[in-house]
């Protein structure tokens, strides 16, 4: 088993831990995870390789939903923190609406980066969907606005975070199993110079797509806030019982 290997393996049991009943136990495998990821990335020559051509940089497209803007947003996000970049594309059924079809997830970055971030993007994909139907349970005079609602306000609340947390990162606010903080400023701004090379290079002009969320349903709108800010990340919500108590405030 090379080093990227066994680094996966690490990284597929720290990700485990994140679906733990002990939301500290979760908080900390989180946390360490984009530590781990960061300091091998900073161990490697990739960046400087890079200035030199593409070698190790791949494009991952075989994750596929339905199409939600919130599931692009958030996919986006998590590509960026785990030094990937992103883009999707939607394919609909012949005259079909918008949410006809499905988005393929593109992932593109060296192949240990991409691993990690499907991992943590199908990770939160899923928790924030089953979130979302947990909660409606309450509210079946409205489920279809409260799932919506809910979908796109954790999802939001999620971005957000991730973002703060890369801001973070950059300052040298994460540290690594040795307790060394690491600034990671000047490795987030390299990978993300070679990554556009790249994607100018192999894909060439892409078109950017905005999305309005919307947020009709009180009740969905305050329950998906709410989970946005303990899912994951520093928090888990880990099981049902969770998820009727996020729904019955």
């Amino acid at each position: 088993m090379d080093s990227k290997d066994k680094l996966i393996a690490k990284i597929k049991k720290l990700m485990a831990l994140t679906s733990s009943p002990n939301e500290h136990e979760a908080a900390l495998a989180a946390e360490k995870m984009q530590a781990i990821l960061a300091e091998h990335n900073l161990s490697m020559t990739d960046v400087k390789a890079a200035k030199e051509g593409f070698d190790g940089i791949k494009t991952d497209g075989d994750l596929r939903t339905n199409s939600f803007p919130w599931r692009r947003s958030l996919a986006n996000a998590v590509a960026q923190m785990y030094f990937c970049k992103y883009f999707f594309v939607t394919h609909r059924k012949p005259g079909g609406n918008a949410r006809s079809g499905h988005d393929s997830h593109h992932f593109v970055g060296a192949s240990h980066n991409i691993e990690v971030a499907k991992m943590m993007f199908g990770y939160l994909n899923e928790t924030v969907d089953r979130l979302a139907r947990e909660g409606a349970k309450a509210h079946p005079e409205n489920r279809s606005g409260y799932i919506t609602s809910f979908t796109n306000a954790c999802a939001g609340r999620l971005v957000t975070r991730i973002y703060d947390r890369i801001e973070a990162a950059k300052r040298g606010e994460v540290k690594n199993e040795a307790g060394k903080s690491m600034a990671l400023v000047v490795l987030y701004t390299e990978t993300e110079k070679q990554l556009q090379a790249y994607l100018d290079d192999r894909h060439g002009p892409m078109k950017s797509r905005p999305s309005r969320a919307r947020l009709t349903n009180m009740a969905g709108t305050l329950d998906g806030r709410a989970a946005g800010d303990k899912i994951g990340l520093d928090q888990q919500v880990a099981n049902n019982n969770a998820a009727r108590r996020i729904a019955s405030r």
